[in-house]
């Protein structure tokens, strides 16, 4: 995947789906986008339990393992809110 040029909202969600998103490409905005996309697509508690394991799985193949539930409740926080 060409790592300069944006992704569309297709793309994204592809690309986060199948765990090709780039490691550069998962910022903040991505993360922003993806739960956007879960919202339209889940009630709020599928949602959150989708994108959580979504977001583990990426950052496995990123090599980073979450090692705090802080991490976890700040997310489900920017979802709630």
């Amino acid at each position: 995947m060409d790592e300069a040029a944006p992704l569309d909202d297709d793309a994204l969600w592809e690309a986060f789906s199948t765990r090709s998103l780039g490691h550069a490409r998962w910022d903040h905005r991505a993360h922003l986008r993806i739960a956007w996309m879960h919202l339209a697509r889940w009630p709020l508690f599928e949602a959150h339990l989708r994108m959580r394991a979504g977001i583990v799985l990426l950052n496995s193949v990123h090599g980073l393992v979450e090692s705090s539930a802080l991490v976890d409740t700040r997310r489900s926080c920017t979802v709630t809110e």
